[in-house]
């Protein structure tokens, strides 16, 4: 297969024979052209393709023939020959959590081949049990040894990681393991008694604490937003200096794909903070779109609201709703019943909605179309979706389009 060489720095500005009028801003720094290869500019319905680019202090000077890339270039500028790979725009991401991939790399991977080695329940054990000899002075810092990427699908056992198997990881600190898409988490015992789940303990509204076989004890599977209450406990243990790490490592993750436009499609007015200081000291490359979840978000939507333009690569883009969860863990909301229901679920279980009061929905959508913010909804099961599409047609009959 073709290599790709992705530029971070190429724009869909890129039409053959055009020079920017950013050309002159970059005087005084070296340029770089870029040859022999398959550069495609992303103009028109077709592929459509250029002989050399020209690129100087970040930014796009030519596209088009050779031998004017060059003369664009002026003196002292480097050759680089792609030796027939592929140049590319930068990509821009629809869907992400930027923060997140700085959070996951810096975590246990647990991913199942070729990703990682999580390939059954001792491996996930054992990859966390070294993963906290590396790094036991952050884990006692947070107060959590974690892993993220598990799939029980992809597992030997074709199930979660119980309390009583990450137990062995470690009975003294809690330990939580992140399921791949995000939406569900196991816990140890320690975990549970850390966050306060107990036989007694109801299900939270828009998750639910997985039980063992008398129905009541917790086993450690947490779903949605059962396994949330765990990550604020985490996350309140990290500092500024840290939320900076991780979100540069989730940009550098973006980076090495080429996204240039990074999303954050959940975010929280903390993460959000973070965000803007890297922004406001110069940190950030690439653009950064947020996107807070708008239930926890309301008073900080109210103070900043959203944004066309970016300040130092950040701004706040519009507002997230999510509807549901997800269907590898069976909690996305279905119009009819799964095939294999989740243990302890009925035959007729249907997953089941985040916000389960419409009226809450309603409020919501409403606000934003008052204050004018674009809504990312997440809705994976078409029961979501139905609820997004009538509490959209409520609020234009009340307010318009």
């Amino acid at each position: 297969m073709r290599k790709y060489i992705i530029i971070a720095a190429l724009a869909l500005a890129a039409c053959n024979g055009i020079k920017t009028e950013r050309a002159a801003e970059a005087a005084g720094q070296k340029a770089t052209v870029y040859y022999n290869g398959d550069i495609v500019t992303m103009e028109g319905d077709t592929a459509t393709y250029a002989e050399a680019v020209a690129v100087k202090d970040g930014r796009i000077l030519f596209v088009g023939a050779k031998d004017e890339a060059m003369k664009q270039a002026g003196e002292g500028h480097e050759m680089v020959d792609l030796q027939g790979k592929t140049l590319l725009p930068g990509f821009i991401d629809a869907h992400g959590h930027a923060f997140n991939a700085g959070f996951q790399s810096a975590s246990a991977n647990l991913l199942p081949p070729p990703d990682g080695n999580g390939m059954n329940i001792d491996s996930v054990v054992t990859i966390m049990q070294r993963w906290y000899v590396d790094h036991e002075k952050a884990a006692h810092k947070v107060g959590w040894i974690i892993g993220f990427g598990y799939d029980d699908s992809q597992l030997k056992e074709k199930r979660h990681p119980l309390a009583t198997d990450l137990d062995k990881v470690s009975n003294t600190l809690p330990v939580i393991a992140i399921h791949q898409s995000g939406h569900l988490s196991a816990v140890n015992h320690k975990a549970l008694e850390l966050i306060g789940y107990g036989p007694d303990t109801r299900d939270p509204a828009g998750g639910v604490i997985r039980r063992e076989k008398d129905g009541k004890t917790p086993n450690g599977v947490l779903e949605e937003t059962a396994g949330q209450l765990a990550l604020l406990q985490i996350f309140a243990k990290v500092d500024s200096t840290a939320s900076e790490a991780l979100a540069l490592a989730g940009v550098d993750a973006y980076k090495r794909f080429g996204f240039t436009t990074i999303q954050e499609g959940a975010s929280t007015a903390g993460i959000d903070k973070t965000w803007r200081s890297l922004a406001e000291a110069g940190k950030l490359d690439v653009d950064v779109a947020s996107f807070p979840v708008l239930v926890i978000s309301r008073d900080y939507m109210d103070a900043y609201g959203s944004r066309k333009e970016y300040d130092g690569h950040f701004r706040v883009a519009g507002v997230k709703i999510t509807l549901d969860g997800s269907p590898q863990g069976r909690t996305a909301w279905l119009t009819k019943p799964y095939v294999v229901p989740p243990p302890g679920q009925p035959k007729d279980y249907r997953g089941y909605p985040s916000i389960p009061r419409n009226s809450l929905v309603d409020s919501l959508v409403e606000q934003c179309f008052i204050k004018g913010w674009p809504v990312l909804a997440h809705c994976n099961g078409d029961a979501a979706g139905d609820q997004f599409i009538a509490v959209v047609s409520r609020a234009e009959a009340k307010l318009g389009k």
